[in-house]
């Protein structure tokens, strides 16, 4: 019982969820499934992925409804996506610049490895989500062209996989 209390906790806090029916609202689910949960002592493998920084269709939510841990991620996958497309914008050659920001998927991967980061730094560095930020913010900054080449790689990856199904 314990377990599943921490966990919905946990979640809350992700979240930016204050009690049990804000928790619900953020979720998009019935008030009572989280008591349910409670009752239970389980929680639902897909919530505890939450916890792990899988995404839970923040590409579907409008960002004015967005929990602080979305805005970390939001702002950390904003910070990869400009470093790594920086060459392209400021070619000053159309053709590139178009291509290179004409695929927004590119964008959503980043922001998914962002969460799963994060998620990481809390579960095993701090509780903090402005220290979190703070901490894989600092890495990507010490890793260098390293982690702009991870995250060109993956936009590439996207890039190329669109044009193959487009084809």
């Amino acid at each position: 019982m314990v377990e599943t209390a921490n966990l919905i906790d946990k979640l809350k806090k992700r979240l930016g969820a204050e009690t049990d029916v804000d928790l619900a609202r953020k979720l998009a689910i019935d008030k009572s499934t989280i008591s349910s949960w409670r009752s239970r002592d389980s929680l639902p493998e897909r919530y505890v992925r939450i916890l792990q920084g899988e995404d839970h269709q923040t590409v579907l939510t409008p960002p004015l409804k967005w929990g602080p841990y979305e805005q970390y991620a939001f702002r950390l996958a904003l910070f990869r996506f400009a470093k790594a497309r920086a060459a392209a914008a400021t070619s000053r050659d159309y053709g590139t610049i178009y291509r290179s920001f004409s695929n927004q998927g590119g964008f959503w991967l980043l922001m998914r490895d962002a969460q799963k980061d994060l998620a990481k730094c809390l579960e095993e560095q701090t509780s903090v989500m402005d220290t979190a930020f703070a901490i894989v913010l600092h890495e990507d900054l010490e890793a260098g062209q390293a982690a702009t080449n991870r995250d060109l790689a993956k936009l590439d990856f996207i890039k190329t996989t669109v044009s193959t199904t487009d084809n």
